[in-house]
């Protein structure tokens, strides 16, 4: 089984579009041409925010298709927000939640305020939330790309980090949005995230992927315009 097939990237003018599809058609075949195994990929559309080629075959060419349709990770108020930032064809009638869970919120944290720095403005959402109970394994910090994420965070915010190939530690994560892809913690904070989206991203599917990284309590730090 592959995951995250959404992220896969073939560069163009490199090599074929099918490389991937063919090299799946070798894997599967290396034991017994004439008996195959199988191998499944996972992807969802909504989170595809690159405009390179995937190297899979055309939607009609893939077969069997199953659709999974049920959200669990996300509690009902972040996937209510995550919605906005659906660009396929009426996605959001046919995801279906897997639970009751409504979570805590969704909140908007704007800066400057008061003289107050994007830094200003972290290092307080932290606290606060240490102040009601979250620990630093609760938390994910995501910047839009890996030049934004401020030096020394871990002095700054008086806390242990890690990057998310920790994401299973005690630490606080801060990392980026497309490292993060895939992974998941009960609070996810924003930082910026939809201020100039990295070149060869798609702005809707790069926030989409982003605020769903949230399991129980999402909030967004952006820059007051």
């Amino acid at each position: 089984m592959m995951d995250e097939v959404h992220n896969y990237e073939v560069p163009k003018d490199s090599v074929p579009e099918d490389l991937l599809y063919q090299q799946a058609r070798r894997l599967v075949r290396q034991h017994n041409p004439k008996q195959p195994g199988y191998l499944w990929f996972f992807t969802d559309k909504c989170q595809t925010n690159h405009t390179f080629p995937m190297g899979m075959p055309d939607e009609t060419q893939q077969k069997p298709c199953f659709r999974l349709k049920k959200v669990i990770r996300n509690s009902r108020k972040i996937f209510n927000h995550a919605k906005q930032y659906l660009t396929a064809d009426n996605v959001g009638d046919i995801l279906e939640m897997g639970h009751d869970f409504d979570g805590e919120s969704v909140e908007l944290i704007s800066y400057p305020q008061e003289g107050k720095t994007q830094l200003g403005v972290l290092k307080e959402t932290i606290q606060d939330l240490f102040r009601n109970g979250y620990s630093p394994r609760d938390i994910a910090v995501l910047f839009k790309d890996i030049y934004s994420i401020p030096k020394d965070l871990s002095n700054r915010l008086n806390t242990s980090t890690c990057t998310a190939e920790e994401n299973s530690s005690d630490c606080l994560v801060a990392s980026t949005v497309l490292k993060y892809s895939g992974l998941e913690r009960p609070v996810v904070v924003l930082v910026d995230v939809e201020d100039s989206i990295p070149w060869g991203r798609k702005r809707d599917p790069f926030i989409y992927c982003a605020v769903t990284r949230a399991m129980v309590k999402l909030l967004i730090i952006r820059r007051r315009k």
